[in-house]
């Protein structure tokens, strides 16, 4: 018999029927071994607060189960299922949880710093205020989850699936979201500088305000975004397809957009002072009259007009 956080998991030797019940104690302090001796887990398990540090639960099945404040540091969680689970305020520093599921989940102010959730389902989760910064999240499913206000400053989420995901105010800075899909995202006031978005696809995406600067937007796909007011000074953006994207009143001094798709893109009140547009399809005459208070400068490049048909 082995008590965990004020649950009996009980496994009859001879038929290996596994029983579980309330008890009033504690977890015992060598809770992490018992419970590696023990898989898979009841679903609903009562673990908030337990110590669990470096605990192997690969494969556990952990559904639903309070782990709220619980010491998950360097544990490996490898393909657990932790659908529904609670893990608020928990502390997953450096835990393994590739190919995990976490759907629907709770990690409110979690702890998931440089922690491993490659290939991991997090659709519907929710991570606001979650620390995460330097945590992989390569091919990760993150379709409508909660990000808001959320620390991923230098993680990876290359190939990452956020879409529809919400994530205003998120630190994302130094983030690689290379081939990321973030369709419908919201992205208001979130930092991304210096981000590396090459391939993302950033359609219908709300990103109102947000720091882009420095980032590198190659090749992303940005049709009909909405980028009113956002800092993409500086910023990459060569051959990125900005149709019918939104820019109004957004700042892309000193930014590449040389061969960029921009048909049909909102520059009103924009500033173009020593950007790129080489290939983009911006030209000065026809641009400047198209578009009121767009600023520029003598170091904007503007692109040449088309050669008049012979």
């Amino acid at each position: 018999m082995t008590v965990v956080a004020n649950v009996v998991v009980d496994i009859d030797p001879t038929s290996g029927v596994r029983r579980q019940g309330k008890v009033a104690q504690q977890a015992s302090p060598d809770m992490a071994p018992a419970l590696s001796a023990v898989k898979p887990y009841a679903p609903g398990m009562q673990l908030a607060g337990a110590d669990l540090a470096q605990a192997d639960l690969t494969d556990a099945l952990l559904v639903g189960a309070d782990l709220a404040g619980a010491n998950l540091a360097e544990a490996c969680l490898v393909g657990a299922n932790l659908a529904g689970a609670d893990l608020s305020g928990a502390d997953l520093y450096k835990a393994d949880l590739s190919n995990a599921i976490l759907t629907g989940a709770t990690l409110t102010d979690a702890d998931l710093s440089l922690a491993n959730l490659a290939q991991a389902c997090l659709s519907g989760a929710v991570l606001r205020d979650a620390k995460m910064s330097g945590a992989a999240l390569q091919n990760a499913h993150l379709t409508a989850a909660s990000l808001v206000s959320a620390d991923l400053y230098e993680a990876n989420l290359s190939g990452c699936n956020l879409a529809g995901a919400e994530m205003r105010r998120a630190n994302l800075a130094a983030a690689v979201l290379c081939e990321a899909n973030l369709f419908s995202a919201r992205l208001q006031l979130a930092s991304l500088s210096m981000a590396d978005l090459r391939g993302a696809r950033l359609g219908c995406a709300v990103l109102f305000e947000a720091k882009l600067a420095g980032a590198d937007l190659s090749a992303s796909d940005l049709r009909y975004a909405d980028l009113s007011g956002a800092d993409l000074s500086e910023a990459t953006l060569r051959d990125a397809c900005l149709a019918a994207t939104r820019l109004f009143r957004a700042n892309l001094a000193r930014a590449d957009l040389s061969g960029a798709d921009c048909e049909g893109a909102d520059f009103a009140r924009v500033d173009l002072s020593g950007a790129s547009l080489h290939g983009s399809g911006l030209v000065r005459d026809v641009t400047m009259a198209a578009f009121s208070g767009l600023k520029c400068d003598a170091a904007t490049r503007w692109d040449e007009p088309p050669a008049p048909s012979a």
